[in-house]
């Protein structure tokens, strides 16, 4: 079985298993246990612990509350790619990844060239696409 962790209405984690654990008040720690004494899971990585909804209530504090939502193994494999993320979410990071530091030195570059003056990022951003920018687009840019 595959499930889904959710918080706050995001996907946090995806998992091909649960680890189930209990709270020892004695040495305030937490075991491994069998489900029907459970009070939380581990996280994929097994570096963080959730209490689950519907799970016996954890008597101390710290753990965030998520629920678990069983998916099949394509959606979980397809989740497991993204780490969780949305296709938008990873298209985002990667043309920031990509473009956002180009388009940093794109603007510093137009910046000294230009002496200084005040340039439409959102316009040089446009016409980056033709990896030139003519001094007449320049223009455009500045708002002459």
């Amino acid at each position: 079985m595959f499930y889904k962790v959710i918080h706050k209405n995001n996907v946090i984690d995806v998992l091909d298993r649960l680890v189930y654990l209990k709270h020892q008040q004695k040495h305030d720690r937490m075991l491994l246990c069998r489900k029907d004494e459970a009070q939380a899971i581990f996280s994929s990585d097994m570096e963080r612990i959730w209490h689950v909804e519907g799970m016996y209530d954890l008597p101390v504090d710290g753990y965030d509350t998520v629920e678990l939502v069983e998916i099949d193994e394509h959606e979980y494999k397809k989740l497991k790619v993204f780490c969780g993320k949305s296709i938008e979410d990873v298209i985002d990071e990667f043309v920031e990844l990509t473009l956002g530091n180009e388009i940093e030195l794109l603007m510093d570059s137009l910046k000294r060239l230009y002496d200084g003056k005040r340039i439409d990022e959102s316009k040089v951003i446009e016409l980056h696409g033709n990896n030139i920018i003519t001094d007449e687009q320049m223009g455009y840019v500045l708002g002459n």
